[in-house]
């Protein structure tokens, strides 16, 4: 509202102050309106005179002013919103029409003034009600895009893998599922998912003889594949509106225990998304084929949370999690794993935290 007041003038406010200013001529008494911004400058009619010293003393004196010339008064009106002053009402009033003078009129003129600004104020509150839904129309439409860019960008990443295909979707979607479970705010809710979607953007600068070696990795290629959250966070630290999401990126692989990168931070120090967003990744990784191993059941990866939560994953959100599974809100990947696993227990979750 304040930018109303004291902003540019635009077409459809025009139209309201031109609509108010022919109803004030309607009344009795009053000749003409003008709309003044706190600095003196005319907002309505464009091409009114400035009024500053008028002005400023309606503003100061908090109250109705008036001047006078030979054949007219003038009444400067504040109007105020929110204890904040928006703008100044000028009416003109012949002053032959006044009975006995300004002072025994004031009555009046209170009424009118009143009755005046009542208009031109309803008609702001009703464009800027228009203004607000059109403002929050476009902010859907640009929430909408920034999800779809998100959504391509996840599934470049995934696209170099074809035994990763789909991988990030169904990690922001359990993602979105845990953080709507521990009760999150509906903003906190989409910044993790849209961090989920790009946990793995890093992984486009791993060369593909280390992203796609059908075996485990040795120590080298587990030093070169454990830079994609740094790297991911660097590319998305450059555009500002991923600028919340970053630090789910960034640690994403992050353990309770502090034994994970890339700052071995422990406990309560991971960020709250990037500890969800471990739980997701972790049993999507162990619930989907690879080369080096076939995927867990479900019964299978639900035993490895329980076991390595609070040490490696967060307790809360690995219990959010399994809460979900045993709800049937999970539901396996498009294609189903057969449960055999090509290795050790021991190795289980450390070779899919890669």
């Amino acid at each position: 509202m304040a930018a109303a007041g004291s902003g540019a003038l635009t077409p459809a406010l025009a139209r309201e102050l031109a609509r108010a200013a022919g109803d004030a001529r309607s009344a009795e008494y009053v000749t003409a309106l003008r709309i003044y911004r706190p600095d003196g400058s005319a907002l309505f009619p464009a091409g009114a005179p400035p009024a500053p010293d008028s002005v400023h003393r309606a503003l100061n004196a908090d109250d109705l002013v008036r001047s006078a010339s030979a054949d007219t008064i003038t009444a400067y009106s504040p109007i105020f919103v929110r204890s904040e002053q928006v703008y100044v009402v000028a009416l003109d009033f012949a002053a032959g029409q006044l009975n006995v003078g300004f002072a025994n009129e004031r009555d009046t003129v209170f009424k009118i003034v009143g009755a005046v600004t009542l208009v031109i104020f309803c008609s702001l509150v009703t464009l800027a009600a228009g203004a607000s839904r059109e403002l929050e129309r476009r902010r859907r439409e640009a929430a909408a895009s920034f999800v779809d860019t998100l959504k391509l960008m996840a599934e470049t990443v995934d696209l170099r893998d074809p035994y990763t295909a789909g991988h990030s979707q169904r990690v922001a979607r359990y993602s979105r599922l845990i953080a709507t479970a521990m009760k999150l705010s509906a903003t906190d809710v989409d910044t993790i998912e849209n961090g989920a979607l790009l946990h793995d953007i890093g992984k486009i600068a791993i060369p593909d003889d280390v992203l796609f070696k059908p075996a485990a990795l040795d120590a080298r290629e587990r030093a070169i594949i454990g830079t994609h959250p740094v790297v991911g966070a660097k590319l998305l630290g450059n555009i500002p509106a991923m600028s919340e999401i970053v630090p789910c990126v960034k640690h994403h692989h992050e353990r309770i225990d502090g034994r994970g990168y890339p700052g071995g931070l422990c406990g309560d120090a991971i960020p709250l998304g990037a500890r969800i967003i471990a739980v997701a990744d972790t049993f999507d990784a162990m619930t989907t084929d690879r080369p080096y191993r076939r995927a867990l059941d479900f019964e299978r990866a639900a035993e490895e949370l329980r076991r390595v939560a609070g040490v490696q994953l967060d307790r809360a959100a690995v219990a959010a999690f399994l809460e979900l599974l045993a709800a049937g809100r999970i539901a396996p990947p498009a294609t189903a794993p057969n449960g055999e696993a090509l290795f050790g227990r021991k190795s289980e979750i450390e070779m899919i935290s890669q």
